[in-house]
């Protein structure tokens, strides 16, 4: 049924309403309001109206999904995808670009002035990635078990732990595309069922597939503990290796991990190098107006290492940091969240020094050695909390310190803005991939930074993502 709230007819869930829907929220889901109540609804766009069923209510805020869309926007396109009514990536396929990069932009503007508390943000015109489609260079695919007992491999459907069998990725190479069928093949052949983290049994978990723009690859498979044990699980996946290097010429390295907790992460716990080279490398170019005649970057990476997985749009992000930064050379830029050295080697030409932290240690010796294979003899690595980054520092004048910081997801830890507003660098350079974060971080240095551009750069095209390379500057004292 078709409800309208008001207070002698409060609405439930299961409830359904019919809208109008005005905007896209920070999150990329579609937005509408019905009598005082804000309703978010994925796969909604700006323009439809849609009979919507309520999922969950809470305080003026409405939850909800799409049933059907009654009238569809005036700016909505076909989707290209096949597989684009079922699973869960690529949600804004059916937006033209050009309103993508209006969304994105906006979604950065909304989220500094009114979760940042900034008036009129200062939010440059974004830029749009070189490639709208196959620019992904890693793509985590999820094993799971058909209606027929069959086993899958694919993509998570949309809103549902189900796996869709992709057969066409509009995001990936047929390279990756025969690779995964060889895959699916592979592990249907071995009669071992996929992992089921709700009964946390199954052996076949995911298959990680990496490439450069040279045009190799890297394939990684996880599974869950073999019933018969490490060995048989080793013997397994060197069978899997074969096969996978086999099908195509381009597969530059296998590698199995094993991961026993349930939680559903495309990440290994345990990891053997099966055959050829665990690494990929690539190419960064430096922009000419920045560096002048310094050459490209090169980066090697492994299974596990952080990269952009839109590899030309990131040379465009780094770019944009680097023209933040460019204008006084710093004595030393501190890089926190510094994976394997990408964003700090890339920007060391701009500094005396450049010191890198990073938890992770498999990283740091990427970090370490990718700043040897570059010559970059000023530039130090070193393992460890962000938040410690401090101390290992030693101190330095205000004046001769920047920071660039590239968290993840969910933001600055709190002892990282805590340290950053001890230090009080003079420039702060901050790639964000989370409007809301950004903006909340925004709020918690505003005590002494100012916030003096934003440059939002469309990574994920087709998708409610965006990164953003902002610059912070030391407020003048009173």
């Amino acid at each position: 049924m078709t409800d309208t709230p008001c207070a002698h007819h409060p609405l439930l869930p299961g409830h359904e309403l019919t809208l109008h829907v005005d905007s896209l929220a920070s999150d990329g889901r579609g937005l509408a309001r019905s009598n005082g109540l804000v309703v978010f609804m994925e796969r909604a766009l700006p323009g439809q109206r849609v009979r919507a069923r309520i999922l969950a209510l809470r305080k003026r805020l409405v939850e909800a999904t799409v049933e059907e869309i009654l009238t569809p926007s005036p700016d909505e396109q076909p989707a290209l995808c096949p597989h684009a009514a079922a699973c869960g990536g690529c949600l804004w396929q059916t937006l033209p670009y050009e309103h993508q990069l209006f969304w994105k932009q906006r979604i950065v503007e909304d989220a500094l002035g009114r979760l940042g508390h900034i008036a009129n943000p200062p939010v440059l015109p974004i830029l749009p990635s070189p490639e709208r489609w196959g620019y992904r260079n890693k793509m985590a695919f999820a094993f799971g078990t058909r209606e027929d007992g069959s086993l899958a491999l694919g993509q998570r459907g949309r809103r549902s732990h189900t796996v869709i069998d992709l057969y066409e990725c509009l995001m990936q190479t047929p390279i990756t595309m025969q690779l995964l069928a060889v895959m699916r093949q592979f592990a249907r052949d071995t009669r071992l069922p996929a992992y089921d983290a709700a009964r946390q049994s199954g052996f076949w978990r995911a298959l990680v597939i990496r490439r450069n723009q040279a045009g190799r690859y890297l394939a990684e498979c996880i599974v869950a503990p073999h019933p018969n044990g490490r060995q048989a699980a080793v013997r397994l996946g060197r069978q899997l290796a074969d096969t996978l290097m086999n099908a195509s010429p381009a597969v530059s390295g296998v590698v199995l991990s094993r991961r026993s907790a349930p939680a559903d992460l495309a990440q290994g716990e345990e990891t053997l190098l099966l055959a050829g080279d665990g690494t990929l490398s690539e190419n960064m170019q430096r922009p000419a107006d920045v560096f002048g005649s310094t050459p490209s970057l090169e980066l090697h990476f492994d299974c596990h290492s952080f990269f952009q997985v839109n590899t030309s749009a990131a040379e465009r992000l780094y770019g944009e940091a680097a023209r933040l930064l460019a204008p006084d050379r710093t004595d030393c830029l501190l890089d926190l969240y510094c994976g394997v050295g990408g964003i700090g080697l890339f920007l060391a030409p701009l500094a005396n020094r450049v010191f890198g932290v990073e938890v992770t240690p498999q990283a740091i010796k990427l970090a370490i050695a990718n700043a040897r294979r570059a010559g970059l003899a000023h530039c130090r690595f070193e393992s460890g909390d962000a938040a410690k980054a401090f101390a290992s520092l030693g101190r330095q004048q205000q004046t001769e310190t920047a920071v660039v910081v590239d968290p993840p997801r969910a933001g600055l830890a709190s002892q990282v803005c805590e340290g950053i507003l001890r230090l009080r660098p003079r420039r702060l350079v901050y790639i964000s991939c989370n409007p809301a974060t950004l903006a909340r971080d925004a709020q918690r240095l505003a005590t002494h930074y100012v916030l003096k551009s934003a440059q939002p750069v469309d990574l994920f095209p087709q998708t409610q993502h965006v990164e953003c390379a902002s610059l912070f500057t030391l407020r003048e004292p009173a």
